[in-house]
Formats: structure tokens, C-alpha cells, sequence
């Protein structure tokens, strides 16, 4: 399931700031864009110094984005995540989808099954 889901489509982001996220099960924060004939309003997340911790998303990543999502990561850390699919802290493997990450760590991350 979701942990949280963004579908909202908007000249600024949601900002999750100073976010901690701990011991986490099969929990996925989704992004995608609810209209797609209006893509250009991107679903828009910006993660700012945030740490994620202990989490297992069995089959998702941490991060989904679909279709008109645009994602960015600042001064964050992903720690001890495990994947047993590919993608375990962001999967974008859509069009029109935007990554961004700046400052960030990537420490002790597991994907079982290669991508």
C-alpha cells in the first residue's frame, strides 16, 4: 500500500521537511500527476532534510513516481532500506517524470532482484 500519495497538480511543491521515517513496511510514498492531459502542472515533491530509516518496501521503492511526477531531494539520507524488487528508494520508469538530488547520503541499501 501507500504510505502517502500526491496527486495534486500545482505551480509549487509539497514540501516534506525535517521528515523522519523509521522501521517502515511495505510502505511507498507515491507521486504521479491525477490529469494527464495537464502535464504541465508536474505533481511536485520537494524532500528536505529528511532521513529514512529501516525501511523494507518488499515489492515498491521508497519513492514511486508515475507519469507527471517531478521529485527533489535535499540534504537527506536513505539508510538500511531494502528492495526485493528493483528500484528500492526511487523508481521513475516513466515518461515525464523528473528526479533531482543534492547533498543527500545513500548508506547500507539493499535490491535483491536486479533491475
Amino acid at each position: 500500500g501507500n504510505l502517502i500519495e500526491f496527486e495534486q497538480q500545482l505551480k509549487n511543491p509539497v514540501v516534506l521537511r525535517n521528515l523522519t521515517l523509521t522501521n517502515i513496511y511495505a510502505g511507498t510514498i507515491f507521486v504521479r500527476a491525477a490529469n494527464l492531459d495537464m502535464l504541465e502542472f508536474e505533481t511536485k515533491v520537494l524532500v528536505e532534510s529528511s532521513s529514512f530509516d529501516q525501511i523494507n518496501t518488499f515489492v515498491y521503492s521508497v519513492f514511486l513516481l508515475n507519469e507527471g511526477a517531478s521529485l527533489e531531494i535535499r540534504n537527506s539520507s536513505f539508510n538500511q532500506i531494502t528492495s526485493f524488487e528493483e528500484g528500492g528508494i526511487i523508481d521513475a520508469g516513466y515518461q515525464n517524470t523528473k528526479t533531482t538530488i543534492y547533498d543527500s547520503t545513500f548508506a547500507n541499501n539493499t535490491t535483491l532482484k536486479a533491475a
